[in-house]
């Protein structure tokens, strides 16, 4: 799924913060609650299909499906949820 490389993303949600950044098969994310506790972790970007990914740490992982990407937006079911993420940057000049 080489359409994440170079982007930066953010989740849209009042109390959530997940900010993504694809790097090669990393993904720097900061993760956590809006006026509480946020991590930092490192995540490994496994590609399922091309369609799915899974972002994994030891004991956490996100999983991406029925991923669509627009100009400024990622559309995924994360989790079994729709979510939508706003493309924030991206350090690459061709993301389609």
């Amino acid at each position: 799924m080489n359409k994440l490389e170079g982007l930066k993303v953010s989740l849209v949600d009042e109390n959530y913060i997940e900010d993504l950044k694809f790097s090669g098969t990393n993904v720097i994310a900061t993760i956590g609650v809006k006026g509480g506790a946020i991590c930092a972790p490192i995540l490994s970007l496994v590609i399922n299909t091309p369609t799915s990914v899974t972002l994994k740490a030891p004991d956490f992982s996100i999983e991406w499906r029925e991923i669509d990407i627009g100009s400024d937006y990622i559309s995924v079911v994360r989790n079994g949820l729709q979510t939508k993420y706003k493309i924030v940057s991206s350090y690459t000049q061709n993301i389609s």
